[in-house]
């Protein structure tokens, strides 16, 4: 039977939570003591306890280091640990595990032996993105439709691959079906399925493209956060003047 709540309800057995990521069908949170817990759809091992068991209570996720930051896709999970090191569970369809596989799953984290020094992660639909601590993205994941890695190429990858054309990359976003990165200088660039609309001091912009590397996007600077979803993307630009 699905249960629906229309207002907020407590999560019991959680607090001191610093950080929270909700996927497709299901939710991680990262506890002040660098614990990873996590609650919902559990059928390919996305709440990483070493279980298929859907949970509607908060488990803990086993084999984690101390942990900084915490992300998830529709089907997986990545966390980052407080020494740069990457982890994921779950689905592992078209490598977004990043462990040289594919077409399988884990029901517990496995450390991403190619990456180190990594600061922000990001999950899409069969994909993962890495911002390193040196402000270059990396992604690994499916690449087919149309070259969502952003590596000039449309070819699956199973272990994390650099995206081109990017560097001094402040924040890094996924969806289903959009990528993108901020660099410091205020610029945005999308790549894979570029089609968005978003409205800029009032006026809309409309862009579709295609891209099997990074694209500014124009007619818009100055922006200091980023946020998409399958089918939009928003922009926080910073008006003041120096």
């Amino acid at each position: 039977m699905l249960f629906v709540s229309r207002s907020p309800v407590r999560i019991d057995g959680l607090d001191n939570v610093i950080q929270i990521s909700a996927g497709g069908f299901h939710c991680l949170a990262l506890k002040n003591d660098g614990t990873v817990w996590a609650w919902g759809r559990n059928n390919v091992g996305m709440l990483g306890d070493g279980t298929r068991t859907n949970r509607t209570s908060p488990v803990q996720v086993v084999g984690l280091p101390k942990i900084k930051s915490i992300a998830t896709g529709r089907y997986h999970s990545m966390a980052i640990s407080t020494n740069g090191e990457v982890y994921a569970w779950g689905y592992n369809f078209k490598g977004e595990l990043g462990n040289g596989t594919f077409n399988n799953d884990s029901t517990v984290p496995i450390k991403i032996t190619s990456l180190s020094h990594v600061k922000e992660i990001a999950c899409g639909y069969y994909l993962s993105m890495f911002l390193k601590e040196d402000g270059t993205v990396y992604a690994c994941g499916e690449n087919e439709f149309p070259g969502r890695l952003g590596d000039g190429t449309e070819i699956n990858r199973y272990t994390p691959v650099q995206v081109l054309g990017l560097s001094d990359v402040l924040c890094i976003r996924a969806s289903d079906y959009k990528r993108m990165a901020l660099t410091r200088n205020g610029d945005v660039w999308v790549w894979g399925c570029t089609e968005a609309t978003y409205v800029d001091e009032g006026y809309p912009y409309y862009s579709t493209e295609e891209s099997i590397v990074p694209i500014k996007m124009t007619g818009i600077s100055r922006v200091k956060d980023i946020a998409c979803s399958s089918f939009y993307i928003l922009v926080i630009r910073d008006l003041i003047y120096n």
